[in-house]
């Protein structure tokens, strides 16, 4: 099935479903534009600290020694 046939089941679909499951296609668009609004700096951020951390993975911070720390801080 090509995409223009998907598209048009899907019309099909969404003219006859019920209230329940056109909020659920809808939440399912609204994720996927979320997904495309994470500015460029923030992706480099978090591909910075991937490559750390595959670069080194024993490198880590446990939960308890994390928690430790912020209790220092106060």
């Amino acid at each position: 099935m090509d995409v223009a046939q998907i598209k048009e089941e899907l019309h099909s679909y969404i003219d006859d479903a019920d209230d329940r499951l056109i909020k659920l296609i809808y939440g399912l668009v609204l994720a996927d534009k979320v997904s495309d609004d994470i500015p460029d700096w923030h992706k480099k951020i978090v591909e910075e600290r991937l490559e750390a951390y595959e670069r080194n993975p024993d490198d880590v911070v446990t939960w308890e020694e994390l928690k430790s720390r912020v209790a220092d801080m106060r």
